[in-house]
């Protein structure tokens, strides 16, 4: 099954912020985004996973741990033997 991917507009609707704070994550790396063609013009996509993850973030960044632990099984970066 194919992940949702929604216009910036969009994820701002989902999460409940501005469309300016979108841009801000974006912008900042905290949230990705991918440009995608759509007829003749372009449009940045986010994918509704990763608009999980940003709002949590936003909402408690102590719960960063918990996020690595259910996506990676452990921290970002860490070597698994």
């Amino acid at each position: 099954m194919p992940e949702e991917l929604l216009t910036r507009h969009e994820a701002a609707d989902r999460a409940g912020v501005s469309y300016g704070t979108i841009l801000h994550w974006i912008e900042e790396g905290r949230l990705a985004a991918q440009w995608t063609r759509v007829g003749k013009s372009q449009r940045q996509l986010v994918r509704a996973s990763e608009l999980e993850r940003a709002v949590v973030l936003h909402r408690d960044p102590r719960r960063l741990g918990e996020l690595e632990e259910k996506v990676w099984g452990g921290k970002a970066g860490s070597v698994q033997g």
